[in-house]
């Protein structure tokens, strides 16, 4: 359990501190079916901002990370977000050997080694637009985003 994040600006290289991002992963770690569960509870904006929140947060980490195809980056970044601030700013901050040892974390993870969750990091990014898309239609959703994304800009 993190301490909280700090307020934007006040940690280099950070340029948003995502609160809503980490207090709904807090209050539901390490239950993967807790996650899972508020997500449905949550309307149609809340899930726009958090799966906003989970783009702008991704942006954060370092671009590239040796030997990884985009998708695996996409995992990577999202299994980051899942493991909470802490896990995650150290992830920011990361040289490629450090985020390679994120991504053998992630693997381990994947072979059945629990983490911060029991069992498996619930899916962030698309558990967002997966309940999204279920209760609203997703005909809309990636526009909805957008207009987020520039609202924050």
């Amino acid at each position: 359990m993190r301490n909280g994040p700090p307020v934007s600006g006040t940690v280099p290289g950070v340029t948003r501190p995502y609160d809503r991002l980490w207090s709904f992963l807090d209050a539901t770690a390490p239950n993967p079916q807790a996650f899972l569960a508020k997500v449905e509870t949550l309307t149609g904006p809340e899930l726009v901002a958090l799966y906003t929140d989970t783009i702008d947060a991704s942006g954060e980490l370092p671009a590239r990370v040796a030997g990884l195809s985009d998708d695996e980056r996409e995992d990577l970044a999202d299994w980051l977000l899942g493991q909470g601030y802490e896990v995650w700013k150290s992830a920011c901050d990361a040289d490629e050997v450090a985020m390679n040892a994120h991504f053998d974390d992630f693997s381990a993870e994947q072979d059945g080694d629990v983490r911060r969750w029991k069992g498996a990091t619930p899916p962030v990014a698309p558990s967002f637009y997966g309940s999204f898309s279920r209760r609203f239609g997703a005909d809309d959703f990636f526009d909805l985003v957008d207009e987020e994304l520039e609202r924050r800009n």
